[in-house]
């Protein structure tokens, strides 16, 4: 009867354990688009999860780190039908890497002083961050727009530093911030706009091309780049 009791104990502590692991191994965090117009500022956000599971040292290595993540592209309206989107990919990192580099003094402040280096450690330190900040410009996720948001197949990337090229004078993306955040994901805006989303089941602008180097980065997205949603 004790060692049972002993074990059952064992068990809730373990439980209790593990579900506090779980819970500071993921984060929210709101992506930000300030752009300027003619008409003045458009400001768009998004709130994406990323979760991070690791496995237990005891139950084998694995082949590196594990990021779920849940939300949509941030939506920004210009107006005239024009619509850019920030996509979930694109960056060097992942979405992952974008919030590391948000918050690189903090991250690089624990890898100094860390003694033996934990990832997970590094993730219970962002999910106490709630300072906004800003993106630099080499973490921007993609950013794409439609000539016809009724047609896929018109999808293009619009570089950071083209948005007059690509709109007219007067178009900037000034800067992207992110925040880690309590607010809850939401989806909606993606789905409203790219109606057609849903019936996509291969790449969003299908081509032919053969060779790699000449396959342009908005004939490799996939429904995924713009919504996740976990299961």
């Amino acid at each position: 009867m004790k060692r049972f009791l002993l074990g059952l104990c064992a068990i809730i502590l373990f439980v209790f354990w593990w579900g506090f692991v779980q819970s500071t191994n993921h984060w929210n965090h709101k992506l930000t688009l300030y752009i300027d117009t003619p008409l003045g500022e458009v400001v768009a956000s998004s709130v994406i999860n990323i979760k991070y599971g690791s496995a237990l040292k005891w139950a084998g290595a694995m082949d590196g780190p594990d990021f779920t993540v849940t939300g949509e592209a941030t939506v920004a309206d210009l107006g005239e039908g024009r619509f850019v989107f920030a996509l979930l990919t694109g960056s060097p990192d992942g979405l992952q890497g974008l919030a590391r580099e948000a918050y690189r003094d903090k991250y690089d402040a624990y890898r100094d002083q860390a003694r033996n280096w934990d990832f997970t450690k590094w993730i219970r330190i962002l999910t106490f961050q709630r300072e906004e900040r800003t993106v630099p410009a080499h973490a921007y996720p993609m950013i794409v727009t439609f000539d016809d948001i009724k047609d896929p197949a018109s999808v293009r990337e619009v570089k950071a530093e083209g948005f007059a090229a690509s709109f007219g004078e007067g178009y900037a993306l000034k800067r992207m911030t992110l925040q880690v955040t309590d607010e809850a994901v939401k989806f909606g805006d993606v789905e409203n706009l790219l109606t057609w989303l849903p019936s996509i089941k291969g790449k969003i602008k299908p081509t032919d091309k053969r060779h790699a180097a000449d396959i342009l980065p908005e004939e490799r997205l996939y429904t995924n780049d713009f919504i996740r949603i976990s299961k």
